[in-house]
């Protein structure tokens, strides 16, 4: 049970509520929201749960493997977000 906790508790306190969610209005604000439904459905559907059926099923890490995939899911939609937020920015710079 503790070792559930110890993964649980820096998702709740980071990825998704801060960077993910900051990105998005950022986005939104630049009127840019099909490339990013699109990224975010691939993170969370594709990495998150594909991952974490993949860590928990087949590998046999059960919770833990399924608390990893949400991580990586929300990792990769940081990520890609964030890189989707510098590139449009970086074509209003130089313009």
């Amino acid at each position: 049970m503790y070792s559930v906790l110890l993964f649980s508790a820096p998702i709740e306190l980071t990825s998704k509520e801060f960077q993910s969610e900051l990105i998005l209005n950022a986005l939104i604000g630049l009127k840019d929201t099909k490339v990013p439904v699109l990224i975010t459905m691939f993170a969370y559907w594709g990495v998150g749960l594909g991952g974490g059926y993949l860590m928990a099923f087949t590998f046999g890490w059960s919770a833990i493997g399924l608390w990893l995939g949400l991580v990586l899911g929300l990792l990769m939609g940081a990520v890609l977000l964030t890189g989707r937020f510098y590139l449009l920015t970086s074509e209003i710079e130089s313009t």
